[in-house]
């Protein structure tokens, strides 16, 4: 079939598609793209973390003599842990990458990051994350696209989704722009061109897998999402970084200690992609996400599927790191988040449960790093663990207050905006919203 350019993608386009409330394009009154990495505008990369990641194997309270107390099996010992220098906390061994970072002073690890009420579901708990909006069951419109609104009105392209489908955080009126894969476009990818350029309905059933009652408001939303992202990937600038910075072929994957599943090498892709929108557009934030955090069975300690997790999102971490550290790194920031914790103590299938409190991640070269919520003043030993319902760890820092300092302090955004962001942000008063200093 060949390459999807814009005339393609805009003659799938008119296949019989509303695109009512169409952002402008890309190319179209304005330029979206420039010849060198774009130093200077402050940027974010989400990374979103689906199915609720174990905070405590994450960073670990080594200190506390109740964590190995409800870890039999799962515990790290504190021999093999990666020592975070506050005589409390560790990070998982899997973790190595990263914690690199964290001696160079570039990471902020948040303990206890929860929200008010925690819901165990995952489709609730996701929604409430992106939405910024805990305890609304159908709120929809993600906190990028509100950010989007207020604060980058005009511009062609603030913020992308570059993920399979849609993240939440991107959706709204109109949704952001979103790609599923930049080399879908550019690199002559016939099976997704087929599944991209068709029938405008056959071609988006293929692809999301809809039945003919979802299909108007998905294909309006999609595909407008993509329409106005497609003049843009057909022309950026060429970006190839090592190949062993986003790994997705077998052999690579391999030869890094990485599992050769396809979740990783979707998610080295998504990053790879996020990068070079990161470095030559004008997105201002961009979202990739790794799937399959759901450890309800054989977790795995220091070897096993959660620990190939950690490895597969430090190793992309320290990835972005490098591959941007001559241009934008001290204007980027990184935000790592998961709908919810574990539950504390290991259940009988060698695994761990839905949960409350968990662990966010800030990164960046102009991030204050260090353990936030885990020494021995916030984490009281045998005292903390099963705070919450004897079974989970509460929260002490709302998720919100992570978002809202990054948004404000990094990104710039207008303190009188975050209200409509985060919606209710204005009224909310306590410890938890207060924000950790995050930044230099």
């Amino acid at each position: 079939m060949g390459t999807i350019n814009r005339r393609t993608f805009l003659g799938f386009g008119a296949a019989g598609v509303a695109l009512g409330g169409m952002r402008g394009l890309p190319g179209l009154g304005g330029t979206a793209h420039a010849a060198t990495p774009m130093a200077g505008d402050k940027k974010v990369l989400l990374i979103f973390l689906r199915g609720g990641n174990d905070g405590t194997n994450s960073v670990i309270p080594v200190s506390d003599p109740e964590y190995y107390a409800a870890r039999p099996t799962l515990a790290i010992p504190s021999g093999q842990t990666l020592d975070l220098g506050n005589g409390w906390a560790a990070m998982h061994p899997s973790l190595a990458k990263l914690h690199e970072l964290h001696e160079l002073g570039e990471v902020a690890s948040i303990q206890r990051v929860g929200y008010p009420d925690g819901n165990l579901s995952h489709f609730r708990g996701q929604r409430y994350i992106e939405t910024a909006e805990p305890g609304a069951n159908l709120a929809d419109e993600g906190f990028v696209t509100r950010w989007a609104n207020l604060e980058m009105s005009g511009s062609p392209l603030p913020a992308v989704s570059v993920s399979k489908e849609i993240q939440r955080m991107f959706k709204g009126s109109p949704a952001m722009p979103h790609i599923p894969s930049i080399s879908a476009f550019t690199y002559g990818d016939d099976a997704a061109a087929a599944k991209l350029a068709g029938n405008a309905q056959s071609g988006l059933r293929a692809v999301y897998g809809l039945g003919s009652g979802a299909l108007r408001e998905h294909v309006n939303e999609s595909c407008t999402a993509m329409l106005s992202t497609a003049d843009l990937v057909t022309s950026l600038p060429t970006h190839s970084p090592p190949p062993e910075y986003y790994p997705t072929e077998e052999s690579i994957l391999d030869s890094q200690g990485l599992a050769a599943d396809n979740w990783v090498s979707n998610y080295f892709g998504e990053l790879r992609d996020a990068v070079r929108l990161l470095k030559f557009s004008q997105a201002r934030v961009v979202g990739v996400e790794i799937p399959l955090w759901d450890h309800h069975g054989n977790q795995g300690g220091l070897t096993g599927d959660h620990p190939n997790h950690l490895h597969a999102l430090a190793h992309g971490i320290r990835s972005v790191r490098l591959d941007t550290l001559s241009d934008i790194w001290n204007d980027l920031a990184i935000v790592v988040i998961s709908e919810f914790g574990r539950t504390s103590a290991e259940n009988g299938s060698a695994g761990t449960d839905h949960g409350k409190g968990g662990v966010a991640w800030v990164i960046g070269g102009n991030v204050r790093g260090g353990v936030y919520n885990c020494d021995s003043n916030t984490w009281p030993a045998n005292n903390t663990l099963f705070t919450d319902g004897d079974k989970w760890l509460a929260h002490l820092i709302d998720y919100r207050t992570v978002l809202a300092e990054v948004f404000q302090s990094h990104l710039g955004t207008a303190p009188g905006n975050l209200d409509t962001i985060f919606p209710g942000w204005a009224g909310l008063s306590g410890s938890e919203y207060e924000y950790l200093d995050l930044f230099i």
